[in-house]
């Protein structure tokens, strides 16, 4: 089992003159940065050059069930099973981004580095 560590918003959006004047006219406020799981979904929503296999929408559908239970109740992390963060590992690394931030390369730095945890003991990181 990995360890993600949710932060909260963390890294600074960018937000062009268009998107800030659309917002505007909307009346919606614009996020002032992205968390960890803002992230996480960024990751799992960019869309392979092919397109989506139902093999690829199966396996980011489970990563994206655990980040939604960790959520849910509130966790202040993130246990994936192995082949989960196998699959958010490949999006992360995957994805092309259209800021550029210390922040979020700490963030990918993390889900490149996810410690192993022992799904039966405490959540301290064990040995990889």
């Amino acid at each position: 089992m990995k360890l993600l560590r949710l932060l909260p918003a963390e890294v600074p959006i960018q937000y062009s003159e268009a998107e800030r004047a659309a917002a505007r006219q909307q009346g919606v406020p614009l996020k002032p940065a992205f968390g960890t799981a803002d992230l996480v979904r960024a990751a799992l929503n960019h869309k392979p050059a092919q397109g989506y296999t139902a093999s690829d929408l199966r396996a980011r559908g489970k990563v994206e069930d655990a980040l939604d239970a960790a959520l849910t109740s509130g966790r202040e992390a993130v246990h994936f099973e192995d082949d989960q963060a196998v699959t958010l590992q490949r999006c992360v690394e995957a994805t092309t981004w259209n800021i550029r931030s210390r922040e979020l390369l700490g963030f990918l730095d993390a889900v490149k580095d996810m410690p192993t945890v022992d799904p039966n003991g405490p959540a301290a990181p064990t040995a990889s």
